[in-house]
């Protein structure tokens, strides 16, 4: 797929639009467009618009990342741990408490 995307830019995959333009002109003009002359011509079309949405839509929408500068690198915090609450804690601030009948 990432060769496809090297390959599928927008020039190329507006250029395969032009020639599926101009594919079906000539069918319609040659008197050749049938049920099934369409039916292909359907096929190919959903396949660029496939190909638009996954290889060049991301790429033409995106951005890259450029490198930021590396700044001091930060402390680490060390997160408070909480102590291990016995059970009796732990129904005194459940919000459900289980009773036996």
């Amino acid at each position: 797929m990432e060769v496809l995307n090297k390959i599928m830019t927008p020039k190329f995959y507006s250029s395969l639009w032009a020639l599926f333009a101009v594919a079906v002109g000539v069918v319609w003009l040659g008197g050749v467009m049938s049920m099934f002359a369409i039916t292909a011509f359907g096929f190919v079309s959903f396949g660029l618009v496939f190909v638009g949405m996954m290889c060049v839509l991301p790429g033409a929408v995106g951005h890259s990342h450029e490198p930021t500068e590396k700044g001091p690198v930060a402390k680490r915090v060390k997160a408070k741990t909480e102590a291990l609450l016995s059970p009796k804690d732990l129904r005194a601030r459940s919000a459900f408490q289980f009773r036996p009948h």
